[in-house]
């Protein structure tokens, strides 16, 4: 069964499309800020042990059953809330409600990260999954942070 947009080779042997192919078109046809709600999973209902939807190859069912959600996040969606945004995490910052966590390489034996030649080092560091935070290459370490 072929669909739009959709390079499907499978051969259903019922007139369902598969699985894959139904989630694809489900999330390219959802709007921006879209929401998927699973309320309820009817077709269970008459079934034994309704009361836990069963794992039929239904996407629905599956999630329903695990209580699961997908939430996309892009920022650029909720541009109009960056300035109050920033002012708060500002105000946090300065009264000491947030903490920073930075890392410049303290668990890679070719840290503290420093140059621009050092950030080849930070990135293996970062796939290396041993950082702390957010990985800090210092360019310049003349330059005194101003906050």
């Amino acid at each position: 069964m072929r669909f739009p947009y959709i390079n499907c080779n499978r051969q259903p042997v019922t007139p369902k499309p598969c699985l894959i192919c139904l989630l694809y078109l489900l999330f390219v046809s959802l709007a921006n800020k879209g929401r998927i709600i699973v309320i309820g999973f009817i077709e269970s209902y008459q079934k034994e042990g309704a009361l836990a939807p069963k794992n039929e190859g239904s996407w629905a069912g599956i999630v329903l059953q695990k209580s699961a959600s997908i939430r996309g996040f892009l920022l650029f969606h909720f541009a109009d809330l960056w300035k109050r945004s920033l002012t708060n995490l500002t105000q946090l910052l300065m009264g000491g409600q947030l903490k920073v966590a930075y890392d410049q390489g303290k668990h890679d034996p070719k840290g503290p990260f420093t140059g621009l030649e050092a950030v080849y080092d930070a990135v293996d560091y970062l796939y290396s999954k041993k950082s702390e935070g957010k990985i800090v290459v210092e360019l310049n370490p003349e330059d005194k942070p101003k906050l």
